[in-house]
């Protein structure tokens, strides 16, 4: 009978805020947590819920990092993979040799299709023309797909002055290079901009910009099954103007919620996602702004909040018994302190349209969070505290003069890939 506590756990991206709520979530849980990760000073290295630290190599180095992936599963008899969207797509040419380790879906058509924006949306497009398959057409800002042969067309509906965003993925690039998301003019796409860009990419798609506030839909589906669900309301972005989460509370509505659930089943993801929408409070209509098949920045607010995504996850890939989590407390708010909140205030500080008034308030604001014990904190964790001053050393060492360390070795003070990384 499989039981966490003979069960080794790999967990990706231990540099990043939701691989720390991963780690806390499972180590506490009673699995042994390996955390890996291209960094030497992951902060999840230090988590008291890490058994092992590793460090592996870059991504972009694909045969290093099979072969050093390989040889961390023998050595270390690794169960479960906790993936990243960067490790699938890594192993896509031959991620059929994983499948017994990735609590995902591991059919290449079914990756390609939930980590694209392109392919997703070209996806929900073409459902509206289906009678019934319309709905999935309904709640999707005005969206160009832009390939070759659709460009000059595109180029021609543009609009004049909203704003847009270009969305590219890496699965469509035309090299190694990266997803990219950014917020454009319309007088920045001309021609030229469209060839330069298709040089890059095979294609990739442009966004209106849909008023209101961010709201997200996140579910644990295995085998055809919702496992869990939750729902938050971004209360502030990174910048001010739109983006990532730095302070969300837990949230409600029914509408959107089905929307995503009629989305996720329609693609047959197995595992974690989460849906970003755009909610205009004033008249109750959304937009879908993307899908995130992998974990999320704001995990830590569910585990406040009563949904352990992380543990009902891998519980439910190695075969535990999972009873599906149907309810959620909505009265908890959390923030990510640092660098989000301060990243956020800044934006606000230097942002000329801000009235002075409006900087005064945000500063008052930013001390009354800080200074409310009701407001959780994702680095502030029961257990394992002592990550909230690291990362906050670790911000202000990022601020901090480099020009004495440009004198080091590269490598001078990294732990070989593959070396048990500080503790």
């Amino acid at each position: 009978m499989p039981d966490r506590q003979t069960t080794t756990v790999l967990v990706m991206h231990a540099h990043v805020i939701a691989a720390v709520a991963c780690i806390r979530s499972l180590g506490r849980a009673g699995y042994r947590v390996i955390a890996c990760s291209p960094q030497a000073d992951a902060l999840g290295f230090y988590s008291n819920y890490t058994s092992e630290s590793l460090v592996h190599p870059p991504y972009r180095d694909q045969a290093d990092f099979r072969r050093w992936l390989d040889e961390t599963v023998d050595r270390h008899r690794i169960d479960v993979i906790v993936p990243t969207e960067e490790l699938l797509l890594t192993l896509l040419p031959d991620i059929a040799r994983y499948a017994d380790l990735l609590p995902c879906s591991t059919e290449p058509d079914i990756v390609r299709l939930c980590f694209s924006k392109y392919r997703l949306f070209e996806r929900f497009i073409a459902a509206s023309r289906c009678t019934a398959l319309h709905p999935l057409g309904e709640h999707l800002p005005r969206t160009w797909l832009v390939d070759p042969h659709t460009a000059p067309v595109v180029l021609a509906e543009l609009p004049a002055d909203t704003p847009l965003y270009l969305k590219a993925d890496a699965l469509l690039a035309t090299d190694h290079r990266g997803s990219v998301v950014r917020r454009v003019h319309p007088r920045e796409i001309d021609r030229s901009a469209l060839e330069a860009l298709l040089a890059q990419y095979h294609a990739f798609i442009l966004q209106e910009a849909v008023p209101g506030v961010g709201v997200g839909a996140f579910f644990l589906q295995w085998q055809d099954r919702v496992l869990a669900s939750f729902m938050h309301r971004r209360l502030h972005e990174v910048p001010h103007t739109g983006g990532v989460s730095s302070y969300r509370t837990a949230w409600w509505h029914r509408p959107i919620y089905e929307d995503a659930l009629a989305r996720l089943r329609h693609l047959g993801w197995q595992g974690i996602a989460m849906f970003e929408y755009r909610w205009d409070p004033a008249t109750d209509e959304f937009h879908l702004l993307e899908m995130n098949s992998r974990y999320w920045g704001s995990m830590h607010l569910p585990l406040y909040a009563g949904v352990d995504f992380p543990r009902l996850w891998i519980d439910a890939f190695i075969g535990l018994a999972v009873r599906p989590v149907e309810r959620f407390r909505t009265d908890v708010t959390c923030r990510n302190t640092f660098p989000g909140e301060l990243r956020h205030l800044g934006s606000r500080l230097r942002d000329g349209r801000v009235p002075l008034a409006e900087k005064l308030a945000s500063l008052v604001e930013f001390a009354a969070l800080s200074a409310n014990p009701h407001v959780k904190s994702d680095l502030w964790f029961p257990g394992d505290r002592q990550l909230y001053l690291r990362g906050l050393c670790q911000y202000l060492g990022s601020k901090a003069p480099r020009r004495s360390q440009r004198r080091l070795s590269p490598a001078a003070d990294a732990p070989a890939p593959g070396a048990r990384a500080p503790r």
